[in-house]
C-alpha cells in the first residue's frame, strides 16, 4: 500500500532519493519514513512537508508515521 508521500513524489515527478538530497537526511531513514515503515521526527516531518509543499498533517499521523492511501 502506498503512502501519501509516495503519491506526492509521483505527482511532482521526483524520487525518494531526490527528497533525501533536499531535506538532508540519510537515504535509509528517509526510505523507511516515506514507505511508512518508520516514524519521522518532528524536524524531519517539517522538512519533508516543506520540500513537497504540503501540510505536515496531510502527510503524517500524530505518531509521525506516513499516512497510507
Amino acid at each position: 500500500m502506498k503512502t501519501v508521500i509516495e503519491r506526492e513524489l509521483c505527482n511532482q515527478g521526483t524520487t525518494i532519493y531526490r527528497l533525501c538530497q533536499l531535506i538532508g537526511f540519510n537515504r535509509t531513514n528517509t526510505y523507511g519514513v516515506v514507505r511508512g515503515y518508520s516514524r519521522a521526527t518532528l524536524p524531519m516531518r517539517t522538512k519533508i512537508a516543506d520540500a513537497l509543499g504540503v501540510a505536515v498533517d496531510d502527510l503524517f499521523d500524530s505518531q509521525g508515521v506516513a499516512l497510507k492511501i
